[in-house]
């Protein structure tokens, strides 16, 4: 992932630099939005461009971190785009006290061989968003089950269940 841009910046950094997030989730070091600036200023930290061809069903994980601080609380957005002029999608939005580092894993809709990921750091005076661990994987979907079939004894039953549905 590379930083973006916007009047504040990403950086990379040990934990948040404050509250209970006090080091990376993996390794040293992890992405750090942190604003001294106006209410509601925003960073972005833009992935490289990833050829997203031949995996049917792509998945984004991460690892997010964005703890309040006396109330205030600073908010990620996901976003993606399928090429350079494409328009930037919003995936999700993470408005919750999150104090502890917590996997999050989308779907990521329309692959191409131009795509990109984006996380917006929104600054509502809350202590540091902080990402880490991010990855792209192939997703599989899992088969829907519609019946389930076992012959078994419940202790507390003498019946024999020939079908879950």
């Amino acid at each position: 992932m590379g930083v973006g841009y916007g009047v504040d910046f990403w950086s990379f950094a040990t934990g948040a630099g404050g509250g209970s997030i006090t080091t990376a989730w993996e390794g040293t070091r992890n992405a750090r939005f942190v604003s001294n600036s106006n209410y509601g200023n925003s960073a972005y930290l833009i992935s490289p461009v990833l050829n997203l061809t031949g995996i049917t069903s792509p998945k984004l994980s991460f690892y997010l971190g964005q703890e309040s601080w006396q109330g205030e609380q600073n908010t990620t957005k996901v976003f993606y785009r399928t090429s350079a002029t494409a328009s930037w999608v919003q995936l999700a939005h993470y408005t919750n006290d999150i104090i502890t580092w917590t996997q999050f894993e989308l779907t990521l809709p329309n692959p191409s061989a131009t795509y990109q990921i984006a996380f917006e750091g929104i600054n509502n005076y809350g202590r540091a968003n902080v990402i880490d661990l991010v990855k792209v994987f192939e997703g599989a979907t899992p088969a829907t089950v519609t019946s389930f079939p076992f012959t078994e004894t419940f202790e507390t039953s003498s019946a024999t269940l020939t079908d879950w549905r």
